[in-house]
């Protein structure tokens, strides 16, 4: 994420949500892991919540909001 800049990062924000809401997702879907070593899981959940502060610590307030209405949308 800090290869972009803050108006990057709010271009792509849209095809990040829905990278982020995907990956965390796995778990669920996969019903705890899906044959997957959790070990491997839990890393890339932690990676992925890296990049996904990351990404919102380069955002304005008024920048963040909808990126952060379509994350909580996306997980209804």
């Amino acid at each position: 994420m800090s290869i972009f800049s803050s108006d990057q990062a709010l271009s792509l924000s849209g095809t990040f949500v829905d990278f982020f809401v995907r990956a965390l997702g796995y778990r669920k879907e996969r019903g705890g892991g899906g044959g997957a070593d959790l070990a491997s899981v839990d890393r890339v959940e932690r990676e992925v919540i890296g990049a996904m502060l990351a990404l919102t610590l380069k955002l304005a307030l008024d920048d963040f909001k909808p990126v952060f209405y379509r994350y909580v949308l996306r997980n209804a």
